[in-house]
């Protein structure tokens, strides 16, 4: 998991090539690239930024590229984290 993705959960990140347990990450809330809480605005302008980029933050579905497929699972998440 990304730092952004750990402390975006509520997570206390521990850095490169470090497990995030349970104990300190809950789960990723999917389309929350800025990690603030909730899919909005800001996650979009934030992938399209890294537009065509594999920037692992915007790369939501994991597939390498920053796309289409992103702000679509972006939009269907939108709204406040769980």
């Amino acid at each position: 998991m990304t730092e952004v993705d750990c402390t975006g959960a509520g997570g206390e990140w521990g850095g490169q090539d470090t497990t995030c347990d349970a104990d300190t990450c809950a789960s990723p809330c999917e389309g929350d690239v800025d990690g603030n809480g909730s899919v909005d605005v800001s996650d979009i302008l934030a992938i399209v930024a890294a537009w065509g980029s594999s920037d692992p933050d915007a790369d939501i579905n994991g597939d390498g590229t920053v796309n289409v497929s992103d702000i679509l699972l972006a939009v269907a998440a939108w709204g406040s984290c769980p």
